[in-house]
């Protein structure tokens, strides 16, 4: 026995490269995919399962302010995700579910090694997991005569999510991209259509994000989210959770992974520059130790199967069986935590005319700890937002944000009454607003489904998905389904060509369906899932909108069940006494169905062998219940036996006659429960839950989430994978690389090794129809039908973590039906194309048999076909008026044609881009300031004949101004010129010429084909225009003493410059002059006309317009506004 257990470690020397001892293995550690951290996960799932009728989840926001500057707008608002509360789900600091749209990051899921360090400048492809070069391993020894293999290379690509200005989805490292350090194109969009340029700076000491969106507007990355990770795994030995600093001898791990370093996991939103020169800024305050997460287990343990001596004729050594079972892979409990070392928190959003200011509440969150004994200011949740003016000089409004926590139980699922950071959770209740009269407020309120607690963050309360199911709290398992008969292994081997086969052709040793549980139970979702939902959402304007939702399901074909309608409240009883040797009796049926039979036989103790051949229960054409079966339940005692049964049959309209009959002197009694119903196909609860009811103080929308056979619309698209078969071969030392033996057995994880959600793949389920009923206040009745394409995800269920494939196509609306109670209004049709732009392998290793290449696919989606069809009723007859749209796209992916099919007219649009042409537009400006979504050229076409050319020209600066417009009409004797590109080609007479533009790249002057000409005077730091002059030059205006620029630098202009603008209706007789006023962050507060009429605008204490006065001789109230807003006192 000695001797062949010191030869398989020799062996395993030469073979590690494949295979590993399971005695002596370095298992990887088994850790959970946390967010960065709750900040960057509340923004994350928005990637993961958006929003939208596809998956159920419904848009609920809360509008807080909309930042404009110039021609640009940022909104400022909170956002609500509805999918459902997770048990390991932390609060953000606005609350539970919550997420503050205030600028936005980009997070990251490190997969493998730190790309930012290798993967981007290694330019070694990722290799072919059966063939990987030595020089990609490390090697470290164990016991001193094993050596375990380690990946010393990145071969897997980190995942980016971006989540800024109304932009969302993912990245992708390219390998080898950064070889030349130049930080550009070194990133694979998932949605190339966005049309994003990545660049990426200072790499290597301090990297930096900056996305160039189309328009040339920079948005920069610079604010960083510092994270440390630590595992400890433990074999064999169960370890509490809360023990914390692991002192004593029984918390000595036997493997751990304590990373020294910091990493990076999101950097945050810091600057927008757009192409006018202006910008906003984001200022962050460095806050450290904000977050240490509850200890989470991960737990792995297996079951032997089947233990095979191979008997290779090469290592002839008896009782392989027995050292095998010894050598049984061991039990792994990982014990990880994460710890934000440094976290960006927002203070204050400047831009031109003014500043908002975060402010965090006083007291620290309760729901979340912070490292023990470090200097550190603790959580902190937004506490209010304040609105100011330029240098804070007016405080305009405030929100105050008001909290409380969750209800939540202990680890003994008590009610916890005190919080702390392993039970409680964030609960935003209220907003409170208040503008510049503070005795004055508005608010919102928030309801929640928290009648019940929600159980501890690291207990295994939760279904497949993570959500709360009410399954017990400590038991990490689920059981085992064999998916296929697993037989014993069989080892032959060719002596002429000494090559050998290994096949799996012995007896069987777990059949088909065959079910392990004794490790675990099932963790099917319940409505528990509901719980810690928002309810219910009260706005000052609006009044209270509830909120009513209910578990995902998905239809399984592979199973059919009885779908109730209805059912009669009155049973049918019939009973057979002791003495009677028979019963006939009669019910109706109103409807067909199905019924239940619900029996109660009670006689003598050994009635089963008596009644084995007796027909208990005859009705005839609907079943025939012959004895009682073998392994029914006694409830009586042991002289007398009682049975319990129960069966559910079809059942058709009608009367049925119904007989009752014992062999032997026994009481026999049946209900008989009626149902309306009809066979379907099973729909089981998923993970997550959908929206079922929005009702409004108007309307009430319900969500039906049926097909038009009434049949169950959702498709699991990826299904979790918690345990696996494995089949494991050993080796020893002159065995000529062949295994001496084979181990078949079952891994249980406690954490999902097939994921639902990951980085590749995003949303695991979605519904093919989505039907709407909106009711109104006064009884009308709008039915709106939505048809997405959903396709199930083809996956292989063998590899641990298989990041899955993408399915581009899965939630495009294909097309969606309008009706006004039973009358089709109209229909919309889509069709898409995707194409794949590209192809990123990475490789996930382990040190055994379990190593396998991924590949990541990025498509871009593209609509090519739309159908719009308004249906009209005249007299008893429907008209049907179609219109098709086709769609077609250059290689940018930008729409370069689109032909309009209505009637007997087709028109057409052709459009041509900066890259369209042979000769590079404007030098290569437009590529280099993300240009490229500008149109330059475009053709208009009816019947086939053009009818018109639009040319648009731009000045060759850094802000690629326009220049020229030009416009082109098909007439008798007009030559329609061509254009290549070239600007200087053609020197026709514009039809819109914009002569100049201030420093800002504000367009100060214009003039038309037929001699008009206009001058704009910009004021309030090139906010606005406060002057537009019609009939004059710039040159005529600036002679008349106006300095356009310098009035466009200043915050405010002076009440001289408003006189010397007034004096031009005498200075410039022939111009038409209009004047406006502003209050920065407000809005118009005069407007003076060409004839010199003024009038005036008052705005109340929350800026919203209040009076509407002429002035003149005397003034005059044109218009005025009272407010009564719902929520406001």
């Amino acid at each position: 026995m000695k001797v062949i257990k010191y030869n398989l470690f020799i062996t395993l020397f030469l073979f590690i490269c494949i295979h590993v001892c399971a005695q002596v293995e370095q298992n990887p550690l088994y850790l959970k995919n946390y967010a960065p951290s709750p900040e960057a996960y509340s923004m994350m799932q928005y990637e993961e399962i958006p929003v939208s009728l596809y998956t159920g989840i419904p848009d609920i926001s809360v509008p807080l302010y909309n930042i404009r500057s110039n021609d640009w707008t940022l909104p400022i608002a909170l956002s609500y995700h509805a999918s459902g509360i997770k048990i390991s789900q932390e609060a953000s600091w606005v609350g539970l579910g919550w997420n503050l749209q205030a600028g936005g990051m980009i997070s990251r899921s490190i997969r493998g090694k730190d790309d930012l360090n290798q993967f981007l400048t290694d330019t070694n492809p990722v290799p072919d997991a059966d063939n990987i070069p030595n020089n990609f391993l490390s090697f470290h020894a164990i016991n001193g005569n094993i050596l375990i293999p380690e990946m010393n290379k990145d071969v897997e690509p980190d995942v980016f999510f971006y989540n800024f200005a109304g932009y969302s989805g993912k990245f992708y490292s390219k390998k080898g991209a950064n070889i030349k350090g130049h930080g550009e194109n070194l990133f694979e969009l998932s949605d190339p259509e966005a049309h994003l340029l990545i660049r990426l700076k200072n790499s290597k000491n301090n990297p930096i994000f900056e996305i160039i969106a189309p328009g040339n507007i920079k948005y920069t990355f610079k604010a960083i989210e510092i994270t440390k990770r630590h595992a400890l795994g433990f074999f064999d030995r169960s370890v509490d959770l809360e023990c914390p600093h692991f002192t004593s001898q029984h918390y000595i791990p036997d493997t751990f992974d304590f990373n020294p370093e910091y990493t990076i996991t999101s950097w945050y939103l810091t600057h927008i520059q757009y192409p006018t020169g202006d910008e906003i800024f984001f200022d962050y305050h460095r806050a450290l130790n904000t977050y240490l997460s509850p200890m989470h287990r991960s737990d792995v343990t297996n079951h032997v199967v089947d233990v095979k001596d191979l008997k290779n004729p090469y290592y002839p050594i008896e009782d392989i069986n027995h050292f095998t079972i010894e050598n049984e892979p061991k039990k792994q409990s990982t014990i990880s935590f994460e710890y934000i070392y440094e976290q960006p928190r927002l203070t204050g959003i400047r831009w031109t005319e003014g500043e908002l200011e975060f402010v965090p509440a006083e007291k620290n969150r309760e729901d979340i700890r912070t490292l023990p004994h470090a200097e550190t200011e603790g959580a902190k949740m937004l506490g209010q937002i304040n609105l100011y003016t330029k240098d804070r000089k007016k405080k305009l409004k405030s929100f105050l944000f008001h909290y409380s926590y969750f209800l939540s139980m202990d680890d003994n699922g008590n009610l916890q009454k005190i919080p702390n950071y392993n039970t409680s959770r964030l609960k935003l209740d209220s907003i409170s607003i208040k503008g510049t009269d503070s005795n004055k407020t508005q608010k919102y309120k928030m309801g929640y489904n928290d009648s019940e607690p929600l159980p501890i963050k690291n207990c295994y309360a939760y279904d497949y998905w993570g959500y709360y199911n009410e399954s017990n709290m400590t038991i990490p398992f689920v059981p085992y389904v064999s998916s296929s008969d697993y037989r014993s292994m069989s080892l032959s081997i060719d002596e002429s060509t000494k090559k050998y086969t290994l096949a799996r052709d012995g007896k069987i040793v777990m059949e088909k369906g065959k079910k392990i549980n004794g490790y675990g139970e099932d963790k099917e979702p319940s409505s528990k899932a509901l719980i810690g939902t928002l309810t219910s959402l009260t706005t000052p304007l609006e009044g209270k909108t509830e909120f009513k939702y209910e578990g995902n399901r998905v239809i399984d074909s592979t199973q059919i069940e009885w779908k109730i309608q209805d059912s009669l409240s009155i049973d049918i009883y019939a009973l057979k006494e002791y003495d009677n040797t028979s019963l006939t009796t009669t019910f109706s049926m109103p409807y067909d169905g199905c019924i239940d039979i619900n029996w109660v036989y009670d006689g003598n103790i050994d009635c089963i062998e008596k009644e084995k051949n007796t027909t208990l229960i005859n009705i005839p054409g609907i079943t025939s219940i012959v004895g009682i079966p073998q392994d029914t339940y006694n409830s009586g005692s042991p002289i007398h036996g009682q049975y319990h049964l129960k069966q559910r049959t079809a059942c058709p309209k009608g009367t049925h006659t119904i007989t009752l009959k014992t062999s032997d002197r026994a009481k026999l009694s049946v209900i008989i429960k009626r149902y309306k119903a009809k066979l379907g196909y099973y729909e089981p609860l998923v993970g997550g839950i959908r929206i079922a009811e929005i009702k409004s103080p108007l309307t009430t929308r319900k969500y039906y989430y049926t097909n038009d056979k009434g049949e169950c619309s959702g498709r699991l698209n990826r299904k979790p994978v918690f345990n696996r078969m494995v089949n494991r071969n050993y080796f020893a030392t002159y065995s000529n690389g062949i295994p001496i033996a084979n181990m078949l057995y079952i891994e249980f994880n406690s954490a999902a090794i097939q994921p639902l959600e990951n980085p590749y793949n995003s949303y695991f389920m979605g519904y093919e129809q989505v039907n709407i009923i909106q009711q109104t206040k006064d009884d009308k009745t709008i039915i709106e039908k939505n048809y997405f394409h959903n396709e199930k995800e083809d996956h292989n269920e063998f590899y641990i973590d298989y990041p899955g494939r993408n399915m581009p196509l899965n939630g495009k609306l294909i097309k969606r039906r309008i009706y006004s109670g039973d009358n089709l209004l109209s229909q919309n049709i889509k069709k898409y194309k995707a194409i794949k732009v590209s192809d990123i392998k990475g490789l996930k290793y382990y040190p055994n048999d379990l190593s396998h290449n991924y590949h990541i696919e990025n498509y871009c989606t593209q609509l090519i076909e739309e159908t719009d069809t308004i249906y009209t009723k005249l007299s008893n007859t429907f008209v049907v008026h179609p219109v098709k749209k086709t769609y077609a796209y250059n290689s940018n992916y930008l729409l370069s044609r689109m032909i309009i099919r209505e009637n007997d007219c087709i028109k057409s649009h052709f459009i041509r881009y900066a890259t369209d042409f042979i000769n590079p537009y404007l030098d290569g400006y437009f590529e280099k300031y993300n240009l490229i979504t500008t149109p330059i050229e475009e053709d208009f076409f009816t019947n086939g004949i053009l009818s018109k050319k639009l040319w648009h020209i731009h000045y060759k600066d850094s802000l690629v101004k326009p220049w020229k417009e030009y416009i082109f009409y098909n007439r008798p004797g007009v030559i329609i010129p061509s254009f290549n590109g070239n600007t200087s080609i053609y020197t026709g007479k514009p039809d819109i010429t914009y002569n100049s533009y201030n420093k800002r790249g504000r367009n100060t002057s214009l003039h038309t084909r037929m001699g008009q000409s206009v001058v704009l005077v910009w004021g309030y730091k090139h906010q606005h225009i406060i002057a537009q002059i019609s009939n004059a030059t710039i040159a005529e205006v600036e002679n008349k003493g106006i300095d356009i620029e310098a009035l466009a630098d200043k915050e405010e202009p002076t009440e001289t410059d408003w006189d010397l603008l007034h004096s031009l209706r005498e200075a410039l007789p022939q111009g038409r002059i209009i004047i406006t006023r502003y209050e920065p962050l407000i809005g118009i507060i005069s407007q003076t006309d060409p004839t010199g009429v003024t009038v005036r605008y008052t705005y109340d204490e929350f800026g919203r317009l209040s009076e509407t006065i002429e002035t003149g001789k005397r003034e005059n109230v044109i218009q005025k506004n009272e407010y009564k807003y719902a929520t406001e006192k």
